[in-house]
């Protein structure tokens, strides 16, 4: 099923290279690209894996394109293959996958997933990033499962579904809260090297020996050349049910202004801090009422809405109390429980909301002890 986002995420791209180019102009004609010298084009040979050229690989299972997701084993290690058929694509497109190859090979943190390499397959007619595999898949496949904090303290469901002794319960919440500065961290790398997420959610997230990192993958489709806003929800059924719209800022769904995608991934970030830490889907009531796409046409319409109220808009209204914060502003965290910083995360004012520097700030001391915060 199509998500909402599918038509808009190249809008601004195509909209630049018109404008750009004037309308007697011709297309610059790019210059062909052959699988099988690629491992001595500058930009890769440094990072070239000669040793995956010959090996078998096999299709991802759960992966939406199959014959674009493949793992292999590198050494003694399994790698994610992202690959791109040379015989079944237009030269533009082989020139994009390349350029963004080299681009997110360059970026590099402990919390966003590694590109280790490049390398081609299937006699050599189909090109591959290498990246680290995640072996516990994405966040979203693991927030409702009793063992998302296993080997780290005893789950709940260890104690018959009864609420767990307070010691475990701030144990647990103390986890959530690590987990929430990690990915924190990976993003403030991102927004200080100017470049917007863009398409946060928890299934664009990967855990692996139960780490948190950002899946780079979407970068390439998604680098600021490319885009620049999520875009204005159409009225095409199919665009909903994919449960994106829940992680969209409310002005994507507003404006048909440019917007603050740094500030847009600020809300969408505090929608999955919400998630990790209930491990509740946001806006919960609402799906189960309606169902998926029903639900994300709600939300849509919802957030659209300037004159919704903070409890229309509040996807965890039940767990997030009533705080003042009236004494805080975007460019002071300092002292705020972990509620209060999702609040202000999640403001309907882009201008309002924390950067991610001070989002950082206020989940260290957090992370640290979270009995600073926590409820007796």
């Amino acid at each position: 099923m199509k998500s909402f986002l599918d038509g808009f995420l190249k809008s601004a791209y195509f909209d630049a290279k018109a404008q750009s180019s004037g309308s007697h102009q011709h297309k610059p004609r790019h210059e062909q690209l052959n699988p099988r010298t690629l491992a001595t084009h500058p930009q890769l040979s440094p990072h070239w894996l000669s040793q995956l050229e010959n090996i078998h690989v096999t299709p991802h299972k759960g992966a939406k394109r199959p014959s674009g997701s493949k793992v292999a084993m590198l050494d003694d290690r399994k790698v994610f293959l992202k690959c791109i058929d040379f015989t079944q694509t237009y030269s533009s497109a082989k020139h994009a996958f390349l350029e963004d190859a080299v681009w997110i090979q360059a970026l590099e943190h402990p919390h966003i997933v590694r590109v280790l390499g490049f390398t081609v397959v299937a006699y050599s007619t189909t090109f591959c990033v290498v990246l680290e595999f995640m072996e516990q898949g994405t966040l979203a496949s693991r927030l409702r499962s009793p063992t998302l904090f296993s080997g780290a303290v005893m789950s709940t469901s260890q104690y018959g579904g009864r609420r767990p002794p307070s010691n475990v319960a701030q144990d647990e919440k103390l986890i959530a809260y690590q987990k929430c500065l990690e990915l924190a961290i990976g993003l403030h790398y991102l927004h200080s090297q100017q470049i917007p997420y863009k398409v946060i959610s928890a299934s664009n997230i990967l855990v692996h020996d139960n780490q948190y990192k950002w899946n780079i993958q979407q970068l390439m489709r998604c680098r600021p050349k490319h885009c620049s806003r999520r875009g204005v929800v159409g009225a095409e059924g199919e665009r909903y049910g994919t449960g994106d719209v829940v992680y969209a800022a409310p002005e994507l769904l507003s404006s048909t202004e440019p917007v603050d995608s740094f500030a847009a991934d600020i809300y969408a970030l505090a929608i999955v801090f919400g998630e990790i830490v209930t491990q509740t889907p946001p806006f919960a009531n609402v799906y189960e009422a309606l169902g998926p796409v029903a639900g994300d046409a709600h939300v849509a319409t919802v957030k659209a809405n300037p004159a919704s109220s903070l409890e229309d808009l509040a996807p965890f209204l039940d767990w997030l109390p009533a705080e003042d914060v009236s004494t805080t502003t975007s460019t002071t965290t300092k002292g705020l429980s972990f509620e209060a910083l999702v609040r202000k995360c999640l403001d309907a004012n882009p201008a309002s909301r924390p950067t991610i520097d001070l989002v950082v700030l206020a989940l260290v001391p957090l992370a640290e002890n979270p009995r600073f915060h926590v409820e007796p």
